[in-house]
């Protein structure tokens, strides 16, 4: 935490050194992208900071990362690591982090005029066009959120930007990205065996979040409200079954597991691994869901 000692509106960029691209880990993502967390004092949450991995040809170059413009009087600045636990115990091989290699701070002070001009461009609707889609899923797989502030800080970056709307999924299928009763829950008990750290790290997030009575949809409506942008719920209508490296997400009392005669047939007449929405019974249940939601 720093001590900043400084007064009235300033922008905010971080110089960082970039990371050069590296491969494919076993859960997909790749897991080398520059992230850090920073806040100021008066933010509710840190906003997460992400740098794509520049080119290797590039070597380790220092890119400057604009954060925000903001009112910096009588504020400190936080920075923390992105870090998340992967194993049980208190050593080195219990936890993952981002890299997050900072060069400097800077702090541009903001005219008179020119802070008018921020306020009146933040001010606009106009230019509020964006939409972004999270799919409730990759955040757990990757960071292994058990906290609200662990999802909220996600959501922070599109402050006062341009970004309009959110898409966050409430489930798919049968599965619910929320903590609702009418299908199942991402807990996934009693299993444990997992293709890749990444997908055992999302049933663990999902566990701790339910045993907290966190639900990690209301805390993105809410902190999406209170940021002024739209909230929307979306889903996957076709998840009701999922193939190998996927098939996890069948574990369990599923609806697909319950419901043979609702599987759709080929031209042949053999059983397909889907769900049909040519049934009514199906058309009712994805209701359901949906007026729970």
């Amino acid at each position: 935490t720093y001590p900043l000692r400084l007064s009235g509106m300033h922008a905010v960029s971080i110089g960082v050194y970039g990371c050069p691209e590296g491969p494919i880990d076993a859960a997909g993502p790749r897991r080398n992208y520059t992230q850090f967390l920073a806040k100021t004092t008066d933010d509710s949450t840190f906003s997460v900071l992400t740098l794509p991995p520049v080119g290797r040809e590039y070597g380790e170059s220092i890119v400057e990362v604009f954060w925000k413009v903001v009112d910096l009087t009588d504020q400190e600045l936080t920075l923390s690591q992105v870090t998340w636990r992967v194993a049980p115990g208190d050593h080195p091989g219990s936890f993952g982090s981002s890299p997050a290699k900072l060069a400097y701070l800077k702090f541009v002070p903001l005219s008179e005029s020119e802070a008018a001009g921020w306020e009146r461009d933040r001010a606009r609707v106009d230019t509020k066009r964006l939409f972004v889609h999270n799919d409730a899923h990759g955040v757990n797989t990757l960071h292994r959120p058990t906290t609200a502030e662990a999802v909220r800080r996600h959501l922070e970056p599109y402050r006062d930007s341009d970004v309009a709307r959110l898409y966050w999924e409430c489930g798919m299928g049968d599965l619910l990205y929320y903590l609702g009763t009418a299908g199942r829950l991402c807990t996934l008990d009693g299993l444990d065996d997992f293709p890749n750290t990444g997908d055992r790290l999302h049933r663990e997030s999902w566990q701790v979040l339910r045993d907290k009575g966190i639900d990690p949809f209301r805390v993105a409506l809410d902190h999406t409200r209170e940021m002024g942008l739209e909230f929307h719920a979306s889903y996957r209508p076709a998840g009701f079954r999922f193939p190998p490296a996927h098939d996890h997400f069948d574990h369990g009392d599923s609806f697909y597991a319950r419901h043979p005669h609702l599987r759709g047939r080929d031209s042949d007449d053999s059983p397909t691994p889907r769900i049909s929405y040519a049934y009514p019974e199906t058309r009712r249940f994805a209701v359901s869901l949906l007026t729970e939601v």
